[in-house]
């Protein structure tokens, strides 16, 4: 008898979590997903149209870091625009990203340096060993539309304790393509 409810408890332990599993794989996706926000800042006067969703995790079964590589539009007040990227660390380790000409893409093979006001200013601890930076790096609409038009898109960011470097998949180059086509269309 001892053996039967010692067999139902593995049972219902690895269905739970398979079920577990299933559910984190599933809310990771969702908030991943390709989306755009606009927020404004009524004190400062201004206005950041963001896209989200291009989460680049390190290969592996069980992701343990991951690059967001958004993009933005920023205008302030006077109605002044410019155009940047919105890069997101998610570790366990910092990698102090500097001011500078910290973020290089290859877009087809062609290297663009994208200068950044770097993440001094933008580093919190999440939960436990969790930490995130975030920093904005100068681009243009321009830089979009290559990313947006490209094959095959190459990111290195530059950290003080090491450098990232991610590779865009289709997905995240048609979310350029989206974001492109979403701010020519509420101009």
């Amino acid at each position: 008898m001892e053996n039967i409810f010692r067999g139902i408890k593995m049972k219902n332990m690895i269905l739970f979590i398979i079920i577990f599993y299933l559910t984190n794989i599933a809310l990771a996706q969702s908030y991943h997903k390709y989306n755009i926000e606009k927020f404004s800042d009524e004190f400062d006067g201004y206005t950041i149209t963001r896209m989200y969703g291009n989460y680049i995790p390190n290969s592996g079964i069980f992701p343990t870091n991951s690059l967001m590589f958004n993009a933005q539009r920023f205008t302030d007040r006077k109605g002044n625009t410019k155009y940047q990227f919105h890069i997101e660390w998610n570790d366990n380790e910092w990698l102090f990203i500097n001011e500078g000409e910290t973020l290089i893409l290859l877009i087809d093979g062609e290297r663009f340096g994208c200068s950044g006001y770097g993440s001094n200013n933008h580093r919190e601890t999440i939960m436990g060993k969790a930490i995130r930076e975030t920093a904005i790096f100068e681009a243009s609409l321009e830089l979009f539309e290559k990313i947006a038009n490209a094959k095959v898109v190459k990111i290195k960011l530059i950290g003080a304790s090491k450098n990232i470097i991610r590779e865009l998949n289709k997905e995240h180059i048609e979310n350029y393509n989206k974001f492109i086509n979403e701010l020519k269309k509420n101009e």
